[in-house]
């Protein structure tokens, strides 16, 4: 589960303390955008997810995850991480 969250320690440590005022600050959703430009991954739309979610736009969010879940490829672990972020 560990690669699932693969960001920066600030937007992490942030996101973990529900403190989403932080993870905005430190240009999360810049870090994250620029992150799935170079590369698409899971943990990419993690973040992004996140750093939408400090700014309250949750449809972009709920898009945001909807698109994670097809790099999960049947990982039940991975999936149940994502419900429990998307359902918050």
């Amino acid at each position: 589960m560990a690669e699932l969250l693969a960001i920066t320690k600030t937007t992490r440590a942030a996101s973990i303390a529900g403190d989403l005022f932080t993870a905005k600050k430190n240009n999360a959703l810049q870090d994250a955008t620029k992150s799935l430009a170079i590369q698409t991954l899971l943990a990419g739309y993690i973040a992004k997810g996140i750093a939408l979610c400090g700014q309250q736009l949750l449809d972009d969010v709920r898009t945001t995850f909807d698109l994670a879940f097809t790099f999960i490829q049947g990982n039940m672990d991975a999936i149940a991480f994502l419900y429990l972020i998307k359902a918050n």
